[in-house]
């Protein structure tokens, strides 16, 4: 099969949302098809700017084409325009300009679809709230699968969604928390959908003996929690350590805020994925505090080498998992973390039975095989129809 994958951006150091989900997926389609990968030049999302050079390049075995972003992005006057349209009635055509001021804006990229969407099987348009979706999927919604990669936000009020979500020939999602989403807030009718997910490949078909890594390679040690920081789960977690001083937290991911200067606190900062891999391995407990993390990553990780998380509740696609699963716990309040990391942390029993659980999730549902074969039957749809 020849597929094309269209997102905002595309490179390995995006390591988050929807652009981590195509990449992760594109890069395992390549393994036995063509694949190629439609995005723009630009890297931060903050403002569009067109950081890569245009053109075709490979990355790690993807063809990847990259198209000039044409207005750059300004982030206080989006969110200004944004508050006044979503305080009141709109119209389609003031919807449509919010699509354009948020971008990002690249017309080449829908000029090349219009000449060469005949080559691929399916289009794979990924986000979408993003221009590159909205203006993309309508030059051939009959060969488009669409990954909306969901959130709950305001904006989910824009009644254009309906509108584009339900003009794909089929919708693949990467958390089963997005179909409530799709019902719920978008009004779109269930059909020619898969709950696709993100697979994981945690060991590379090797095993991590539980705390016996080499430390040169892992900044993780007995008693210590992996875990990406929000402030609210950092104070939560001060409340715990104040009663137990014998357990240590590492910060793993880029950091995005102050950090205090605690005896207990360690920064590993981003990690390279078998690192990763390693260091949640060596974790007695992975915290999830991310409100904001459709593709809940860390925590499909995390059970994949036994490691049973502690998720914020107001993480859907998280709590989803560890409900599911039966791998994990999750807090909607300070007293509620306390009292579950106390119990995860005192109970080597319920961890081994929680990590046992999760292991067993990940590899009957998880496992590369099992969600490219969802996504395989996706683009079926698409070919039995053409």
């Amino acid at each position: 099969m020849k597929l094309a994958f269209i997102t905002p951006r595309y490179g390995g150091e995006i390591a988050s949302g929807a652009e981590h989900a195509c990449r992760l997926i594109a890069e395992q389609l390549s393994l036995k098809h063509d694949v190629e990968v439609l995005t723009t030049a630009a890297r931060d999302r903050r403002t569009w700017k067109n950081e890569y050079g245009e053109g075709a390049d490979r990355i790690r075995g993807v063809l990847v084409r990259r198209f000039a972003v044409n207005q750059p992005h300004d982030v206080n006057a989006f969110r200004q325009h944004s508050d006044r349209i979503l305080a009141a009635p709109r119209s389609r055509a003031e919807e449509m300009e919010w699509v354009r001021r948020l971008g990002p804006s690249a017309p080449g990229l829908v000029e090349h679809l219009k000449r060469q969407h005949h080559s691929y099987d399916a289009l794979v348009f990924f986000s979408l709230i993003h221009w590159t979706t909205v203006h993309g999927m309508a030059v051939a919604p009959e060969r488009s699968i669409l990954f909306p990669c969901l959130r709950l936000s305001p904006v989910l009020r824009l009644a254009l969604w309906r509108d584009v979500a339900s003009s794909a020939r089929a919708i693949g999602l990467i958390s089963g928390a997005e179909r409530k989403l799709l019902r719920g807030y978008l009004g779109v009718p269930a059909f020619r959908e898969e709950l696709v997910g993100v697979g994981v490949d945690p060991s590379h078909r090797q095993a991590y003996p539980r705390h016996q890594q080499d430390p040169a390679d892992e900044p993780a040690a007995d008693d210590e929690t992996a875990m990406r920081a929000d402030e609210e789960m950092l104070e939560y977690f001060d409340t715990y350590a104040s009663a137990d001083g014998d357990t240590a937290l590492v910060l793993m991911g880029v950091k995005m805020m102050k950090v205090p200067e605690e005896p207990y606190l360690r920064q590993a900062g981003m990690l390279p994925d078998r690192e990763r891999m390693v260091a949640y391995e060596a974790a007695d407990v992975t915290i999830a505090p991310g409100a904001d993390d459709p593709l809940a990553l860390c925590v499909l990780e995390s059970f994949a080498v036994g490691t049973p998380v502690l998720a914020s509740a107001r993480n859907d696609a998280a709590a989803e998992h560890c409900r599911r699963a039966g791998a994990g716990l999750y807090y909607g309040n300070r007293e509620e973390f306390v009292e579950a990391l106390k119990a995860l942390m005192t109970r080597s029993k319920l961890r081994e039975q929680l990590g046992d659980a999760g292991r067993q999730y990940v590899r009957q549902y998880y496992r590369w095989d099992a969600v490219l074969g969802r996504f395989e039957r996706l683009v079926m749809l698409i070919r039995n129809r053409l």
